[in-house]
């Protein structure tokens, strides 16, 4: 048996539609915890641009514009995208893979993942676009 990406891909794209509904009453109230960390431990700060990828249900793209952050959050998932957009309506949330990002080179100051990469086929290829979307320096 060979490694399929797109078959890991369908996987858990079908599986965070179906979970999305519920995902605020179950993992959420776990990951929610890790959030306010995180941002601290990337500096997001008033004014940066940030990118969520896989973003979910988009909490950790709420609290970083609650920082003052200009935020995109991005996620595979509509279902996941769905539930994002009706919690934090000012946040831009698009749709898209994590592993061919859909950004220009150098356009964010931040970018950051809660609970997100390990859900995708090739965390290798995510950590360079992630690098790739960067700006220098950071």
């Amino acid at each position: 048996m060979s490694f399929d990406p797109e078959a890991v891909r369908e996987f858990e794209r079908d599986s965070w539609n179906r979970a999305a509904t519920m995902y605020e009453g179950s993992f959420a109230t776990a990951s929610r915890l890790f959030v306010e960390s995180l941002l601290d431990a990337v500096e997001v700060a008033a004014g940066m641009r940030v990118l969520d990828v896989c973003c979910g249900t988009g909490i950790g793209a709420g609290a970083a514009e609650a920082r003052g952050a200009h935020v995109t959050g991005l996620d595979f998932s509509a279902g996941m995208l769905d539930v994002a957009r009706r919690h934090y309506p000012d946040v831009t949330f698009e749709a898209g893979d994590a592993e061919v990002l859909p950004c220009g080179d150098g356009e964010f100051d931040v970018v950051f993942s809660n609970f997100g990469i390990h859900h995708v086929p090739r965390p290798s290829m995510v950590l360079k676009e992630i690098h790739r979307v960067l700006r220098p320096g950071r």
